[in-house]
């Protein structure tokens, strides 16, 4: 049995160093302490004296060549990960469903849904090789990653990830063929492409294979080798026999081995992108009943796929070197040339040198692919992960459940997506993550009249309105699942109108972090005026509901305009009557065209957005808010704004103008604001309260007026001239000295395409969560 020469499987493989990324905050680790015996079911039996005298030999050259290595990671990384060093997650226990142990995840049954727990079991061979700190975090999240960012190809199970290790997905019919895709003939198990070949085989799984050709060498085309999934050991198969032994028909097999060829391709291409060439991967996928196929388990990750690194691959390849590797390759080499991992009882231990390798490859090729830097999972909770894990999975159930109750279904329609345009490579702009879309909600068909001009103009700037009567009072469960998923389910904003008591817009937006825009009705003995407090006047920390004139139909069209406004925050500016689009606006057609925006805000879970994206938004300066007040005496109660501002992480700019004194300076502002880089203004003005009015003449970026109290009606007066603007003229208004509310809706506005600012309006609403639930603890009464 050979000792251990790190040259051949670290120096050889190791990836090219980086440069230090931002640093990362490292919270309690998270993972049962491993079993150091564990089972002989997993193969890892350590009591064999011979195996002893070898680990003891093999880790003093390790240790003597990792010296040589000088690798560079970031420390609170490598921190973490010696930390880690064995306490991973090895097993888990949900205490529901049906539990299912694979090589790596654990599945749990809930009947029409799956729960997959991603492990740090680290699998090869067929066998249970070793556990490696964050893996399965590591593979839930660029799985994740990938799911999204392939759904154009072909649709996918995933329904939520609430949990940095977990998935939870529709319960799909499992296709028991492993789409095996390759484009290098390469490979050290019994099923790989270079095994075959250097045994003689040139017919491999249908695909006929040229003489003269080594290992790691490009392959003219892609090619597919398809194996069975099987108890013990999978096997190759050709098409023409999954065909005859039933696992196919013959019309699954041409979408399936179509669409796995297309995301191999989307993958290449993506991977060459960071400078990496993905080499070879297998996808599985799901039968819906219907006739339709979803793309499952996972995608393009570390464990099902291996990466190596583009730069050097050329020339290393001409010295007969192996390939730089970003993938667990080198420890199955290490494995193949210290034991025979497919007939020895007895596997020997991973050192942990090698375990610690891993482990940081999976990290930088997670941050390499996504271009977020990664963060150990548990944020800081004092849960245990088996109590983390349980308790963000049972919040997910119940969301899930609820959308269930009002939809019918859980899946996305069936039906493969359509392809992203040939040259621009973007998606037609309905089949993105639909942001466009915006909920128009009313407690009552007889609202309807009211309502429309809403929806007409929805429709008039090319929004998407889904119009439904859903009562705050006689449905609320079904409210609240709407508002739960509607993030999800694309949605962009809600627009919700009542009379009287109205507390259709409040309820929704308890219920979700998007921006609510409520629309007091008039009618009643009250005709309106009770259903624009009960709209307007929001608590603090809760996000706020606009305000509209009431008894009129502008009052529709206004909302109609905000959200559009809402929606198209940093895209081409609006085309209002008598204002014509400057040509520096239409540069950026935000949301669908000039950038493709992948967004996301599934409660516990922050999608990647591309650095193009990133960089597209910096350049436009879209955090920058104009926090505006008409005299320095009124700081003070505009003070709430601007702590909100920077507490999402955008920048408050504060300047003191009075609509009545500078009326030429509050014009120039407004006019240049979106040329100067502003996402919006906030605008505080007490008694007549014209600021926000004039601000919202001369723009067509979205404001928010404040109210302040003051003066004889304290208040009143302010709220009635802020709130009551004519048609095409619309200011979202808060409640009276509700400036803390102002810049958590304009925070939600923009939240709409930042992913980073929704989930921090999300962890603020968790934070007041807490805080009751505390307050509730302590209560003794």
């Amino acid at each position: 049995m050979n000792t251990l020469s790190i040259s051949q499987y670290a120096l050889q493989t190791k990836i090219l160093n980086c440069r230090p990324r931002s640093s990362i905050k490292i919270q309690p680790q998270f993972g049962r302490q491993a079993d150091q015996s564990l089972s002989k079911k997993a193969h890892l039996c350590f009591k064999s004296s011979n195996f002893k005298r070898r680990s003891i030999v093999q880790n003093s050259a390790i240790s003597e060549s990792v010296e040589k290595q000088n690798f560079i990671t970031r420390p609170e990384v490598e921190d973490a990960i010696q930390q880690s060093l064995g306490n991973n997650l090895v097993e888990t226990d949900l205490q529901m469903g049906t539990k299912t142990v694979g090589k790596v995840r654990d599945f749990y049954d809930l009947g029409d849904l799956l729960v997959l727990i991603t492990t740090d079991r680290q699998s090869a061979f067929d066998r249970l090789l070793a556990t490696v700190p964050f893996k399965g975090q590591v593979l839930n999240e660029t799985s994740t990653w990938w799911f999204e960012n392939t759904s154009h190809i072909v649709p996918n199970a995933l329904l939520a990830t609430p949990d940095p290790n977990v998935a939870i997905m529709k319960k799909l019919e499992v296709i028991p063929v492993e789409m095996v895709v390759r484009g290098f003939m390469t490979g050290s198990t019994d099923t790989s492409l270079w095994t075959h070949y250097n045994n003689g085989s040139r017919n491999y799984c249908g695909n006929i294979l040229a003489e003269g050709m080594v290992k790691n060498q490009r392959l003219p085309k892609n090619i597919i080798t398809p194996t069975t999934k099987e108890i013990e050991h999978d096997r190759p198969i050709t098409s023409a026999e999954i065909v005859e032994q039933g696992l196919m028909t013959q019309a699954e097999w041409e979408g399936v081995s179509k669409a796995a060829m297309e995301l191999f391709a989307f993958g290449q291409a993506e991977a060459a992108k960071r400078g990496l060439i993905l080499v070879d991967t297998k996808y599985e996928f799901g039968r819906d009943g219907q006739g339709g196929f979803y793309l499952i388990d996972e995608v393009h990750t570390p464990d099902s796929s291996r990466y190596w690194v583009k730069d050097s691959f050329d020339a290393r390849h001409a010295q007969g070197l192996e390939p730089e590797n970003i993938d667990k390759e080198f420890l199955r080499l290490w494995f193949r040339d210290n034991c025979d991992p497919y007939k020895d009882e007895v596997l020997p231990e991973a050192p942990a040198q090698l375990v610690s390798e891993l482990s940081r490859r999976y990290i930088r090729l997670y941050e390499t692919i996504t271009g977020v830097d990664f963060v150990p999972a548990s944020g800081g909770s004092t849960l245990r992960p088996a109590d983390r894990i349980r308790a963000n999975v049972e919040a997910s159930l119940k969301e899930l459940y609820a959308i269930k109750s009002l939809r019918g279904r859980y899946l996305r329609p069936s039906g493969a997506a359509p392809k992203p345009d040939a040259q621009t490579s973007k998606m037609p702009q309905s089949q993105t993550s639909h942001p466009t879309k915006v909920a128009v909600l009313m407690g009552s068909p007889n609202d309807l009249p009211k309502m429309k001009g809403a929806v007409d103009m929805l429709r008039q700037f090319g929004l998407e309105p889904d119009v439904k009567v859903l009562s705050a009072h006689r449905q609320p469960g079904e409210v609240a699942a709407m508002a739960l998923g509607a993030r999800d389910n694309g949605y962009a904003a809600f627009i919700c109108g009542a009379g009287m008591a109205a507390h259709l817009a409040g309820v929704v937006s308890a219920h979700t972090t998007l921006p609510v825009v409520g629309v007091p009705l008039s009618g009643g003995a009250l005709n309106g005026v009770d259903a624009l407090y009960a709209t307007v006047q929001m608590p603090s920390f809760t996000h706020f509901k606009i305000a509209t004139r009431t008894q009129q139909e502008e009052t529709r069209i206004n909302l109609g305009i905000l959200s559009l406004n809402n929606n198209l925050i940093m895209s081409s500016r609006l085309a209002l009557p008598q204002r014509p689009v400057p040509a520096l606006s239409r540069q950026c057609s935000f949301v669908n065209r000039s950038t493709k925006i992948l967004f996301s805000s599934r409660p516990n879970v922050i999608r990647a957005i591309k650095q193009r994206t990133l960089q597209t938004c910096a350049s436009m300066h879209p955090t920058k808010v104009g926090v505006l007040m008409g005299s320095p005496n009124d700081l003070p109660k505009m003070k709430g704004a601007v702590d909100m501002l920077r507490q999402f992480g955008l920048e408050p700019d504060v300047k003191v103008l009075s609509a009545h004194r500078q009326p030429g300076e509050v014009a120039a502002m407004a006019l240049g604001a979106r040329d100067n880089g502003y996402a919006a203004f906030i605008c505080g003005a007490g008694m007549a309260a014209h600021l926000a009015g004039v601000v919202s003449a001369h723009t067509t970026l979205p404001v928010v007026g404040v109210p302040l109290s003051g003066g004889a009606l304290n208040g009143v007066d302010a709220l009635y001239a802020t709130v009551q603007m004519p048609k095409g003229i619309p200011v979202a208004t808060v409640a009276v000295d509700g400036s803390a509310n102002a810049g958590i809706l304009v925070a939600q506005m923009l939240g709409i395409v930042n992913p980073s600012i929704a989930a921090k309006i999300e962890q603020l609403r968790e934070e007041n969560r807490a805080v009751l639930r505390k307050t509730n603890a302590e209560l003794d009464i």
